[in-house]
């Protein structure tokens, strides 16, 4: 959900700069939509996969008191 919302403060900035800036124009193509959401979603699994594998290797009791 993160990532969406930073997605759409982007596309409202660069409308922002296309409408004060004369001569200056920004495009957002779903080509890089898509690579920025990529961007989130591997960040995403990234950061969450070392607390997940570490709580795999305890005891579930143990998990559980450490959370």
């Amino acid at each position: 959900m993160g990532a969406l919302l930073a997605l759409l403060a982007v596309a409202l900035l660069m409308v922002a700069i296309n409408l004060t800036v004369d001569g200056f124009s920004l495009v957002f193509g779903p080509d890089r939509f898509m690579l920025g959401l990529g961007i989130a979603v591997v960040s995403g699994i990234l950061a969450g996969l070392a607390p997940a594998l570490q709580a795999a290797r305890m005891d579930p009791v143990e998990a559980m008191r450490s959370a």
